[in-house]
């Protein structure tokens, strides 16, 4: 049963069906170099389903000492597991193809739906640009008053704070002079 975890034992299983391979090799970098032992062995194109097989493990081998990850060789082991089960089961084996759909030509009401849709969406998105303009303009004023009654708000304290200053200094010349600076009154009790 291949490991779910690692890899040495998955390349262990496939290669342990292999009857004509004396030493079994344990790692992907032995994997490879038997292939290549191999091809230059036989150097036979035969259409046995088996070697389309190797040539999926070897590539999936290549592709993962390449980029460090071992997602195609989990891949394939998956692959040749199900493979194996449906086998084991007395069912055919699996041929997945990837072919795309023919497109066929569109009906005119196909295509009227489409230019329906289409100028919907053209109308629809200048609606929406036309609202992002406006919107932004109603922004734009709105920033400009505010910074407008900032700068007179800010004025207006650079204002007062002088006037404050002002008033003080002429209070503490006022207490400097004052005769009566001096004297407590009392303005809780009536006339003395």
């Amino acid at each position: 049963m291949p490991s779910k975890v690692g890899v040495k034992p998955f390349i262990l299983e496939i290669y342990s069906m292999n009857s004509n391979v004396s030493s079994i090799p344990t790692t992907i970098e032995d994997v490879l170099l038997s292939k290549k032992d191999e091809d230059e062995d036989t150097k036979v194109n035969d259409s046995n389903n088996d070697t389309d097989d190797t040539d999926d493990i070897v590539r999936a081998g290549k592709v993962a000492l390449e980029t460090g990850d071992l997602t195609p060789l989990v891949k394939e082991e998956l692959k040749y597991t199900i493979q194996s089960r449906r086998l084991q089961q007395g069912k055919n084996e699996l041929y997945v193809s990837f072919e795309e759909p023919a497109l066929g030509e569109l009906r005119p009401d196909e295509i009227e739906k489409i230019e329906k849709r289409r100028e919907q969406n053209r109308l629809a998105a200048q609606r929406f640009r036309s609202k992002q303009k406006s919107l932004q303009s109603v922004l734009t004023k709105k920033t400009q008053t505010l910074e407008v009654d900032n700068t007179k708000l800010r004025a207006e304290i650079f204002k007062l704070k002088a006037e404050k200053d002002e008033l003080n200094k002429k209070l503490q010349d006022h207490l400097k002079i004052c005769p009566m600076h001096n004297l407590s009154w009392n303005f809780s009790s009536g006339p003395i």
